[in-house]
């Protein structure tokens, strides 16, 4: 009852645009985080944007200066290959096929410490934006006010497996009351 509700109460999430990122640049997950298709593929394409706004603060912060000319044949080549202005769409398009063929990580890896070891500076600095931790702490503050309520003056004696079990049930009364 509750594996068939989950998708009920959760497949909002695959709609938003930073849930959808923090999926995909899992490396756990990737695209087989979503339950469809179209989320995944629209993932990508958000993906896709940062990316590409990410490279062209990049390239934009370190514009290319000129050399003096030396008198060898190959040097204005040089410059030109250095001044070429790179395509930042194109980049991130490259940029993303290759970090979603690349086989997804392990399960029991973090996904931070993951990111802190790659070498893909554009993609940890997305990793970094989207895969923080939310600065609330409403779910936990609810939880202790709940244990609060269960664990009263008159029922001081529950054990902690008790307690435990209770505030589960608590905590996920309507998805077992439907």
């Amino acid at each position: 009852m509750i594996a068939k509700r989950l998708p009920e109460r959760f497949g909002q999430y695959e709609k938003r645009t930073i849930p959808r990122i923090s999926t995909l640049i899992d490396a756990r997950f990737k695209k087989y985080g979503f339950l469809h298709t179209f989320n995944a593929d629209e993932a990508a394409k958000a993906l896709e944007d940062e990316l590409s706004d990410c490279l062209s603060l990049k390239t934009s912060q370190k514009p290319p200066t000129p050399s003096e000319p030396k008198r060898t044949r190959f040097e204005f080549l040089k410059y030109y290959i250095a001044a070429k202005l790179a395509s930042n769409r194109a980049d991130s398009i490259i940029m993303l096929n290759q970090y979603l063929t690349k086989p997804n990580a392990e399960e029991d890896v973090d996904p931070l410490i993951y990111w802190k070891n790659s070498d893909e500076e554009a993609l940890k600095l997305i990793a970094k934006k989207y895969m923080c931790v939310p600065a609330t702490s409403c779910a936990s503050e609810r939880m202790f006010s709940k244990a609060g309520q269960v664990v009263s003056d008159s029922r001081c004696a529950l054990k902690p497996q008790i307690v435990n079990a209770l505030l589960f049930i608590n905590q996920n009364y309507d998805l077992l009351n439907t």
